[in-house]
């Protein structure tokens, strides 16, 4: 499986909600106590994504309680300053870097991404493609006035052109190769052939016999025989013995020539400029990096360096996946840092109320 779309979630979703049940900084038993009583409340009233969680280090009096009842502390939340998982989208699609460049191309079109992480084998960020990279990238292979040179593998080949391999040798060894197509006539295509080592060379060729013999003798790397003509039993036997690839492909001769220069693995046309930030990044650091990249997105990696999503612009004025309940205050200058970036549910207390305001209607 080269594009491991499963792993995307569904279009403008976003990462799965928090909802914190959280107390007050320097928190003593009762806020303890009462945010770990409240989450499971809410959890058996439905509320699967409420969580308890502390806003500082707990008492002796706290710790002694939760270890005679043998309980686990709440998660400990030092702040909520808005950071890139607090906002990111859901697991992003992701390209292994040995994917032949067509079919993630085609990935990206039927997903309608606009940039799309390559990695490796572990899933660690490599690069990223994205059109204006490929475009840079495409234009240095094909330019007319050198010859093009194309990484890629016989493995490669089959894959893109969709390719009856009658014979592959060394399926996945990446070569430079160098596309001949035989447009010439035969002691024309013998020079051409002749001219230098043959043993990366792809020769596209139809149905003409001689031309086949002639580069098979010479020794190509490969030889695709376009428009699924028949290869002749003798050329066959001779192309065995020589090693040469023989691929047989459904398509006409320039589709297929086409098609070949799409079979270079995906990682040749990956942006290695964009480096990826960290989910637990601040948003004002991804604001940079996203306004840096062409592709105005950057990938998302964990402390191993996998890659865990894509941050776009759209990324940038999402609302975020954390929400808050408050219990044991009702006052921001007590709560948690960063609290008013994010919407209050409820407020449990038994504090007087202060000077306490919110957007949307609370519990």
């Amino acid at each position: 499986i080269y594009v491991r779309v499963g792993q995307r979630a569904a279009r403008g979703a976003i990462m799965d909600k928090t909802v914190y049940v959280i107390g007050h900084k320097n928190p003593d038993t009762d806020s303890v106590v009462s945010a770990v009583a409240y989450a499971e409340l809410k959890r058996a009233q439905g509320m699967r994504e409420a969580r308890a969680a502390r806003a500082g280090a707990v008492n002796p009096q706290t710790e002694y309680i939760f270890d005679r009842f043998g309980l686990a502390l709440p998660e400990f939340l030092p702040d909520l300053v808005p950071k890139v998982e607090y906002y990111m989208n859901g697991p992003a699609a992701t390209v292994a870097d040995s994917t032949p460049l067509w079919e993630a191309l085609s990935a990206m079109g039927q997903s309608e991404l606009k940039a799309l992480p390559i990695v490796d084998a572990e899933g660690r960020y490599v690069s990223l493609l994205h059109y204006g990279a490929f475009a840079q990238n495409i234009l240095a292979k094909v330019n007319p006035r050198k010859k093009a040179v194309i990484p890629t593998s016989i493995g490669h080949l089959v894959k893109t052109i969709k390719a009856q391999p009658l014979l592959a040798f060394d399926e996945d060894v990446l070569f430079k190769a160098r596309m001949v197509v035989a447009a010439l006539e035969t002691e024309s295509f013998r020079s051409v052939i002749a001219a230098d080592p043959p043993g990366n060379k792809v020769v596209l060729v139809g149905d003409r016999e001689d031309v086949q013999r002639i580069a098979i003798e010479a020794g190509v790397r490969a030889v695709i025989v376009t428009s699924g003509h028949v290869v002749a039993k003798g050329l066959r036997e001779l192309a065995e013995e020589r090693r040469v690839s023989l691929l047989v492909s459904p398509y006409d001769t320039s589709s297929t020539a086409l098609l070949v220069i799409y079979s270079t693995p995906v990682s040749t046309m990956g942006d290695e400029s964009v480096r990826p930030i960290l989910r637990s990044d601040w948003l004002k650091a991804a604001r940079k990096a996203v306004a840096a990249s062409p592709s105005r997105s950057v990938p998302v990696v964990d402390g191993d360096g996998r890659v865990v999503g894509l941050f776009t612009e759209g990324d940038l004025i999402r609302d975020p996946n954390i929400e808050v309940i408050m219990v044991d205050h009702n006052e921001f200058g007590q709560a948690v840092d960063g609290i008013e970036n994010y919407r209050v549910l409820e407020v449990i207390d038994h504090h007087r109320l202060g000077s306490f305001s919110t957007k949307y209607p609370i519990t």
